[in-house]
């Protein structure tokens, strides 16, 4: 391996190319170089590629007066790891430091006026950064050769790996980096609506502003945040195709255009090729130094704490796979408020109303700051609606001698929730809701510091035709199983609230499913205006996925509205037209809607269990040998009365077995009591249990779709009222649509 006149600066090989090691080959050194060259090229093209850029650990930057030279101040960067912008690697293994003064003074020297040209209000503004660099090192000599002049030539055997760390007026352009960022912000600004047309779909506007990180790819780290919309709406049942589509176009048109160019960065491999400048920030420095500034005796009068804002940094893959974990859809984003903006016929932001949706109570600040799409921002007082301090409900309202909002009809606004300033729980027992973010609560638009904003689209009330209000806010409750168990409504219609609702409400789903919930109010009393509503009993709920829409129909017969001028109906409201609310029917009937989120936390229950009756029997033996038995059927398990009554006078289909032989019960006679319509009695035929062996075991088998039951007045089969009622009775076979159950008969002796 002694292929003499050749150094690294003539190997031509590229970096796709590796060494055929073959029997009997001559190895040159260009032959190794080239091997070295393709698994380094290899390495960093994965690690700029794939992983990215940025400090890994360490490399934090300090300043301080260094003792014995008070006047002026020591930078010090304590060891780390980095990997500059061409996916080089570099380790510091001990503490670097640098005087600022004196850096400042050597600058003046070389270049007169320096200091005097960058000066702005008296300040100076610095960078400290890092980049890999690589040296030749370990001389050792080489025997004389035709090439050589000499008889002897000494030439670096080694090349080391290093770093430098430096101190710069320019900021090191990181255009990867910041555009890393932006993209990272225009994700955080889109909204999956369940059931949005796609027509409405603002996909088009999310390309555009995708495409356009091209345009401000080199304007430094300021202005992340997308200019423009200040959301994207997509339909959450598009929302993965939409992401594919989005992603395509990242790697195909955006990535690809960002500088330092992925495939073939200058200078990645030997340093005989061309320098490159792959620095990354470790800090910002901004200092005054003394007016006018001596190079003999530099001094810096003040200085600031090294500002870190911007830096790039390169979190490890075992991190990344737990932030992944915690953001996986098990721990879905709860909307922390629910906001309803009050704005009178000129345009006037006149409130806000919140309601706290995270499950715990909230303490709001004095006031709170209110910021219009256009950038219009005021501050509006905060004061719970109920004795407080802590409260699910707030109402934000304009300060006295203070003007409120304008807004257009339809413009969307943003309340933030300062996260140091807002506590969460009760009194006794609070923390911020910075802490309790940090703590794992996770919100929809919760942003790093802890603040939390909510949005809400502000209508005009229209003092002639009446604007539309909602009547009801309603939140889903489903578990890991897709068991809807619970909703809640919130009535906010000024002028319609408080209510008083029927026992029973339909809840309806997209499919055409429906299932009646009871309704209860949360406070107590006859009215409110928070309601719960829960399945009729646990086995009658229904099942959704996971974004389904729900309706849930307030009926305006039984729906009564309290109000000071006396108690009115709900359709006496609706056809009074005031207020106007939203999805009104013509019978009077008020329509909510809510989108079901599955709650994926924690593992999924085990399968639902049937722990309903159907019947109860009571076994009897006539004349001492003839069996009989009552049968107290139980088709509406739950209330306090039973409402499905089987209808009178018809053959219920009943079946009966003996065991263990299965031979086949004869039934003489089946009777209905006379006064209560789900008693029967069923007498069997003597013939069967004439003989001994006693006692006898029977088996009966109801075929429900055969049994004819009256529903609140409407004729229906015993089978169907199961299907519409979910309800999941013990020796309910579905594909048989058979109920069976079991009667034991013993006889006296003597």
């Amino acid at each position: 391996m002694t292929q003499t006149c050749i150094s690294t600066g003539t190997v031509t090989s590229g970096p796709d190319q590796r060494v055929n090691y073959a029997h009997g080959m001559v190895l040159g050194v260009d032959d190794v170089v080239t091997e070295q060259n393709y698994w380094l090229y290899h390495r960093y093209l994965a690690q700029r590629g794939l992983a990215g850029l940025g400090t890994v650990y360490g490399l934090q930057v300090t300043a301080g007066r260094p003792a014995g030279a008070e006047s002026d101040v020591e930078v010090t960067v304590s060891p780390g790891l980095l990997v500059d912008q061409f996916g080089r690697d570099a380790v510091i293994r001990c503490p670097q430091c640098a005087r600022l003064g004196q850096w400042l003074a050597a600058r003046e020297l070389a270049e007169p006026g320096t200091v005097a040209s960058r000066l702005s209000d008296g300040r100076l503004t610095v960078y400290v950064v890092a980049r890999y660099e690589q040296v030749l090192d370990t001389l050792v000599p080489l025997p004389g050769s035709p090439c050589s002049s000499s008889d002897e030539l000494m030439t670096p055997s080694r090349i080391r790996d290093c770093w430098e760390v430096d101190l710069t007026f320019d900021r090191p352009p990181m255009p990867r980096w910041d555009t890393d960022r932006r993209l990272a912000r225009l994700l955080a600004r889109v909204d999956a609506v369940a059931g949005l047309p796609e027509g409405d779909s603002e996909e088009p506007d999310l390309l555009v502003a995708l495409l356009g990180l091209l345009d401000s790819a080199g304007d430094g780290p300021d202005d992340l945040w997308p200019s423009g919309a200040s959301r994207f709406r997509i339909p959450a049942e598009a929302a993965p195709d939409v992401l594919d589509r989005l992603f395509v176009q990242w790697v195909t048109r955006v990535r690809p255009a960002l500088l330092p160019d992925l495939t073939t960065p200058p200078g990645v491999v030997t340093p005989s090729e061309p320098t490159p400048v792959p620095e990354i920030l470790l800090s910002t420095l901004t200092f005054t130094p003394a007016n006018p500034f001596d190079v003999a005796s530099p001094q810096v009068e003040e200085f600031e704490a090294p500002d870190d804002t911007g830096r790039p940094y390169l979190l490890h893959g075992q991190l990344v796979q737990l932030l992944g974990s915690r953001a996986h859809p098990l721990v879905r984003p709860l909307e922390f408020a629910h906001l309803s903006p009050e704005v009178d016929a000129g345009g006037t932001l006149t409130g806000v109303s919140a309601w706290f949706t995270s499950g715990e109570d909230v303490r709001l600040p004095d006031s709170l700051t209110v910021t219009l799409s256009d950038g219009t921002s005021a501050s509006y007082w905060a004061a719970p609606v109920g004795a407080g301090p802590f409260d699910e409900r707030w109402r934000l309202s304009v300060p006295p001698d203070a003007a409120g909002l304008t807004v257009a009809d339809g413009e969307l606004l943003r309340v933030t929730f300062p996260g140091d300033d807002t506590l969460v729980g009760r009194d006794d027992d609070h923390r911020t809701l910075a802490e309790a973010v940090e703590a794992g609560l996770v919100l929809v638009d919760a942003r790093l510091d802890g603040d939390v904003d909510a949005y809400a689209t502000a209508w005009i009330d229209d003092a002639a035709a009446g604007q539309p209000q909602e009547f009801a806010q309603l939140s889903a409750t489903v578990t890991a199983d897709g068991r809807l168990t619970a909703i809640r409504a919130w009535f906010t219609a000024e002028g319609a609230s408080p209510v008083a609702l029927p026992d029973r409400v339909a809840v309806h789903l997209d499919d055409g499913t429906r299932r009646e919930y009871r309704a209860a109010p949360e406070g107590g009393g006859r009215f409110g205006d928070r309601w719960r509503l829960v399945p009729v009993t646990p086995t009658t709920h229904l099942t959704v996925r996971d974004g389904q829409m729900l309706r849930v129909r307030f009926p305006g017969g039984e729906t009564v509205v309290q109000s000071d001028g006396g108690d009115r109906r709900l359709a006496e409201v609706v056809a009074s037209g005031s207020p106007v609310l939203l999805n009104a029917t013509a019978e009077g009937d008020v329509d909510a809607y809510a989108v079901a989120l599955i709650d994926d936390v924690g593992a999924a229950p085990a399968a639902q269990q049937a722990t309903v009756e159907f019947a109860t029997l009571t076994p009897s033996v006539q004349d001492r040998k003839l069996p009989v038995i009552e049968v107290w059927f139980h088709p509406q398990p739950r209330g306090a009365v039973e409402d499905v009554l089987l209808v009178r006078d018809q053959d219920v289909g009943i079946k009966i077995f003996e065991e263990p032989t299965g031979a086949p019960l004869n039934i003489v006679e089946v009777q209905r009591h006379p006064t209560y319509p789900n008693v029967w009695t069923i007498v069997g035929e003597r013939t069967e249990l004439s003989e001994p062996p006693w006692p006898a075991y029977l088996r009966l088998l109801f075929p429900v779709d055969d049994i004819k039951v009256e529903v609140r007045g409407q004729e229906t089969t015993l089978g169907q009222w199961i299907d519409e009622a979910g309800i999941l009775f013990l020796g309910w076979d579905p594909a048989e649509r058979l109920v069976t159950c079991f009667s034991r008969h013993t006889i006296e002796r003597g």
